[in-house]
């Protein structure tokens, strides 16, 4: 089945994101990383001032290897994480996603509407969304705590939109679901398995990615095609 365009509801959900607030780990990552770079900056004036070329270079050596081990340990920790929920749930399709503060505040909108469980998934984290044909399952966590689940029959349509992540503006994967208030749609931002998990996942993989829950949860593309 062909992969849709952007919908309204998702371009609306979109615009909603770019008013919200980043929430307090992203503000400290970007804090923590400006604080680096300012430290790095000022090593490398001073050591120039000081005629130490060689303490430069080394310092930006050094600020090289700390990224690329950051990078490293977080993939590892990533892959590691899949493997783990892959293996609990064989059947399911499996996705990493980055929670944008849309997500969080659209899956606790979710839960209540449809009297569930509190959502627990954070905003400005990192999370798996789990599909089947049973129950659509958001877990967190190194270990894969669950944090969210709904039952994947109220799930009326799975297409491509956009979200914005920090400030980037990403194709992501809008999970429409049925509520007796009302439709709530989820802006699901995939992101890497492989290779630098800071870059976008390419457009023509997560219209892959969008193919495989559809099939997973047994939903058409078409918004409004299953019943609430």
């Amino acid at each position: 089945m062909p992969v849709q365009d952007e919908s309204s509801t998702t371009q609306s959900d979109a615009l909603g994101l770019k008013r919200q607030r980043q929430g307090p780990r992203f503000w400290l990552g970007v804090g923590v990383t400006c604080a680096w770079a300012v430290v790095l900056v000022l090593l490398v004036i001073r050591a120039f001032n000081s005629g130490s070329g060689g303490l430069a270079v080394s310092a930006l050596i050094a600020a090289i290897l700390f990224t690329a081990t950051l990078l490293f340990v977080f993939g590892f920790l990533n892959a590691h994480r899949l493997a783990r929920v892959q293996q609990a749930f064989p059947s399911a399709v499996v996705v990493p996603v980055v929670v944008a503060p849309l997500l969080a505040d659209q899956l606790r909108a979710l839960m209540t509407a449809l009297g569930l469980a509190r959502s627990r998934v954070k905003p400005t984290t990192y999370a798996t969304l789990v599909a089947d044909g049973v129950t659509v399952r958001v877990l967190t966590g190194a270990t894969g705590i669950p944090a969210a689940s709904f039952p994947s029959d109220r799930v009326r349509s799975v297409v491509l939109g956009s979200a914005v992540v920090g400030m980037r503006t990403m194709t992501a994967i809008a999970i429409e679901v049925a509520t007796f208030e009302g439709a709530v749609s989820l802006p699901v931002t995939p992101m890497r398995t492989r290779g630098n998990w800071l870059r976008a996942v390419p457009d023509a993989e997560i219209a892959r990615l969008a193919e495989d829950l559809r099939s997973a949860i047994g939903c058409p593309a078409e918004s409004g095609q299953s019943g609430t």
